[in-house]
C-alpha cells in the first residue's frame, strides 16, 4: 500500500506504521522528538515517564500524533528540523516515510570556512553542506586520506608552515542497499548517491608569524 504526504500518521499502512514505531523507539529517539516546546510534540513530565515505561511507546506516540492532526508531511518537517541538531539519527524515520532524496550542496559560498581557535595556535576547517540522507565527510591532506576523521570539521596546528598545507574535503550522501526502503530509492532512473569535493583551501593568510 502507498501513502501520500497528506496522509495522517495514524492512517499509515500497518507495516510502515510498525517500522516507523520501531524506528523512533530505537535508542529512545522519541524522547528527542517530544522533548521541546512545540505544542503538538509536547509531553508533560508525567507523560514522558508513562511512555518510557511502555514496551512499545512508538506505537502509542504515533497514534497520539494522529489525534493531534499530524500528517506525513508535517512529521517529516519535524524530523528534518531535528536533524540539524541530531544529524543522521533522524534519517531512518524519514527514509521509512520516503522523504525525497536531496543531493548534497554547499551550505555557503566558502566551501571550507577557516577560523582561528583556542589561544591562536590552532585553525578550525569546517566543511558545511546539506542534503538528505545526512552528508558524510572525509578529509584529505596532500591527497592523503586523514584516517579516522569523519566529521564536518577538523582542527589543525597553526604555524609558519601552515601556508604550505593543502587540505580538501569530500562530502557525499547515499541511500544504502539492503534496507527496507532501498528498492524504492534505488529503482532504475532514480538518484540515490551524490558527491562533492571542495577546492583546496588557501591557508596562506592564516599562517602564524615566524617565532
Amino acid at each position: 500500500m502507498s501513502f501520500e504526504l497528506n496522509t495522517p500518521i495514524s492512517d499509515l499502512p500497518f507495516g510502515v506504521f510498525q517500522q516507523l514505531a520501531r524506528a523512533i523507539e530505537a535508542n529512545n529517539l522519541w524522547q528527542h522528538i517530544f522533548d521541546n516546546n512545540d505544542a503538538v510534540y509536547k509531553l508533560s513530565p508525567l507523560e514522558m515517564e508513562k511512555y518510557s515505561r511502555l514496551q512499545d511507546p512508538g506505537t502509542h506516540l504515533l497514534r497520539l500524533l494522529g489525534i493531534r492532526g499530524q500528517t506525513i508531511k508535517s512529521f517529516i518537517s519535524k524530523l528534518h528540523a531535528l536533524a540539524k541538531v541530531y544529524g543522521s539519527d533522524m534519517d531512518k524515520p524519514q527514509l521509512i516515510l520516503k522523504r525525497k532524496f536531496c543531493p548534497v550542496i554547499w551550505a555557503r559560498p566558502e566551501q571550507i570556512l577557516v577560523s582561528i581557535v583556542g589561544d591562536g595556535s590552532q585553525l578550525k576547517l569546517q566543511c558545511k553542506t546539506s542534503g538528505f540522507p545526512t552528508p558524510q565527510y572525509q578529509w584529505f591532506e596532500e591527497d592523503r586520506l586523514l584516517e579516522g576523521v569523519s566529521t564536518s570539521s577538523i582542527v589543525i596546528s597553526r604555524c609558519p608552515c601552515t601556508a604550505r598545507n593543502v587540505f580538501r574535503c569530500k562530502v557525499w550522501n547515499v541511500v544504502e542497499d539492503g534496507q527496507e526502503w532501498s528498492s524504492f530509492y534505488r529503482a532504475n532512473g532514480k538518484v540515490y548517491y551524490s558527491e562533492l569535493i571542495s577546492n583546496i583551501v588557501d591557508l596562506s593568510s592564516f599562517a602564524s608569524p615566524n617565532q
